[in-house]
């Protein structure tokens, strides 16, 4: 018998620790980061900044279908949040991404 822990999925697992609020809360939150970044990347013009929020936008869908669908490797492992957060932090920034420019 294999237990409990081999079919948990990311939502569940969170489920476990922070209940039913705090689950919704969480996807939420994600669900605002998402509209946020996609109405920056419609006004951008700086590849630099447009090739960054794909990269963001592209690693939060990965971290929601594994947090939703696969497994809770995404949520419970520092290395991989710390990136996904990283690459957020860096794309709100907008202010020092636009005047950055990568041909100096």
């Amino acid at each position: 018998m294999q237990g409990i822990e081999d079919g948990i999925t990311g939502a569940i697992w969170m489920m476990a620790q922070v209940g039913l609020l705090g689950v919704a809360s969480f996807f939420m939150f994600l669900i605002v980061i998402l509209r946020h970044l996609t109405k920056i990347l419609s006004e951008s013009t700086n590849q630099y900044q447009i090739t960054l929020l794909i990269t963001t936008i592209i690693t939060l869908f990965v971290f929601l279908f594994d947090f939703l669908i696969y497994s809770e490797i995404f949520i419970r492992t520092e290395n991989l949040l710390i990136l996904f957060y990283y690459l957020l932090g860096i794309s709100l920034k907008r202010n020092s991404i636009k005047s950055y420019n990568i041909a100096k």
